[in-house]
């Protein structure tokens, strides 16, 4: 079976799950865990494992936000010192 039709036939539509085609288990698995990796589902039982504050979660994003600025002006920076 080809490898596009394989994907096909282990899709199940509307839910998170997969169908094993020919006895290949180890496909399946890998394509579970494509699954679950992009509907975030691990990511958000890590988040909600303990209860943080509002106020913490808006000044970690603040801090990101501030942190990723900082990256970007330092990246233009240096791209302008090259020329220079």
């Amino acid at each position: 079976m080809k490898l596009q039709d394989k994907q096909l036939a282990t899709i199940i539509p509307g839910s998170i799950g997969v169908n094993v085609i020919d006895g290949d288990l180890s496909y399946a698995m890998r394509e579970f865990k494509k699954q679950i990796k992009d509907t975030e589902v691990i990511q958000n039982l890590y988040n909600n494992k303990y209860y943080t504050k509002p106020s913490v979660s808006k000044r970690k994003m603040l801090d990101n936000a501030k942190f990723l600025q900082k990256n970007k002006s330092d990246k233009e920076k240096r791209k302008w010192t090259k020329f220079n």
